[in-house]
């Protein structure tokens, strides 16, 4: 039961995906223009709490329409097998176990520049991401052992 309701929003999400765009296209455009409206002309006709039951309605609309959305399109964008895909599959959990490491080793090194914070994070950033590529990809994916204690299946022999 629970599948086939499951099942059928995704279903949902795909088939709709065109009037929630529509949606979300409209309520961004209330959402502005109830933002850039002067108080002015609106304080006659609201008061202070129901302008802000408006806004809060405008805001939740345009968020849940975005989502919805995205959601939608992903279905039809994004929902096909590849290799790409695959690959990425298999590497995130070695990704999520590496990570803090990775980042709190050259973290430590990174914290004692004379930068300012913002140049801190991009450093830190730049260097991160290409070390746990480099790891993952030189050390961990091509062996066995390395592979079987990141969570990995053994690698398949080409024949």
């Amino acid at each position: 039961m629970l599948f086939t309701s499951t099942k059928n929003i995704w279903i949902n999400l795909k088939t709709y995906r065109k009037f929630n765009f529509v949606v979300f296209l409209v309520s961004a455009v209330l959402f502005y223009s109830y933002y850039f409206i002067p108080n002015k002309f609106i304080k006659p006709y609201l008061s202070n709490s129901n302008q802000w039951d408006v806004w809060y309605l405008v805001s939740a609309l345009i968020s849940w329409t975005l989502i919805m959305t995205i959601l939608g399109y992903g279905q039809v964008w994004f929902n096909k097998q590849s290799l790409f895909l695959q690959k990425l599959n298999e590497a995130i959990y070695p990704f999520y176990i590496l990570h803090q490491t990775v980042i709190i080793i050259i973290g430590y090194y990174v914290i004692q520049l004379n930068l300012n914070i913002s140049l801190k994070i991009i450093v830190l950033t730049l260097t991160t991401l290409p070390l746990i590529l480099i790891i993952y990809r030189f050390l961990i994916y091509p062996f066995t052992i390395p592979r079987i204690l990141f969570g990995m299946k053994k690698k398949k022999v080409k024949l």
